[in-house]
């Protein structure tokens, strides 16, 4: 978003778009914000849906809608230690697929009841007026920043800005993508079908291979 030239022309506008940037970060590190991050490693998820029997019909052409299921367990799973009875709002960035993540977002929650019932709603926004959004973007950043490092050099550079303000990263490699498909029942109706099947949790589901970051008490 601050890398957009016509918003953030060039002098001033770099300046302005930085002075932003620092003014939002600086927002992130006084709040309360608990971050969680999910990074899907795409050839290992283009590679597991076309040779997995499961893969066409569990698993979309579209990485992103298995990241976004991905997302919803990952938070509705660590604000449950916390209070059973909360109700979570979520919000993504508007574009042309909102009305597809929408579906993929009733279709889990349908299927996952336990988590459904403290997922109240996905609200589509537009990233140049709405603050979590904005967060949300710079966030991302860094968990791309961790990849690249993690996979780059085996090491995690914790001078990263913002790292501290995550609770955890989760990694979805090919040893995860395959732990879940394992664990799916495989329904002789499957082979016959062409749609994206949302993934089912089974109690709290499989563990993501994770690069736990920090222990935070709240959770």
């Amino acid at each position: 978003m601050f890398r957009n030239s016509s918003t953030w022309p060039e002098p001033s506008g770099g300046i302005a778009a930085n002075a932003k940037r620092d003014k939002l970060r600086k927002v992130i590190e006084e709040s309360q914000l608990i971050s969680i991050g999910v990074g899907v490693l795409v050839p290992d998820y283009e590679k597991v849906r076309a040779s997995h029997v499961l893969g066409p019909t569990r698993m979309g052409p579209d990485v992103f809608e298995w990241v976004l299921q991905n997302t919803l367990a990952q938070s509705v799973s660590a604000i449950r230690k916390v209070n059973e009875a909360a109700h979570i709002r979520f919000i993504a960035d508007m574009s042309n697929q909102a009305q597809r993540y929408e579906a993929v977002f009733a279709d889990f929650k349908r299927k996952n009841p336990i988590f459904g019932q403290m997922m109240t709603s996905l609200v589509h926004m537009d990233d140049e007026t709405c603050t979590g959004l904005q967060a949300a973007d710079m966030l991302s950043s860094v968990v791309k920043e961790v990849y690249d490092d993690y996979f780059k050099t085996g090491v995690i550079n914790k001078d990263i800005p913002l790292l501290n303000e995550f609770y955890r990263i989760g990694m979805v490699d090919e040893g995860y993508l395959l732990t879940v498909l394992n664990g799916q029942s495989a329904m002789p109706s499957d082979t016959a079908k062409t749609r994206f099947e949302p993934i089912k949790l089974r109690g709290r589901g499989p563990s993501a291979s994770e690069i736990v970051l920090r222990d935070r008490d709240r959770f």
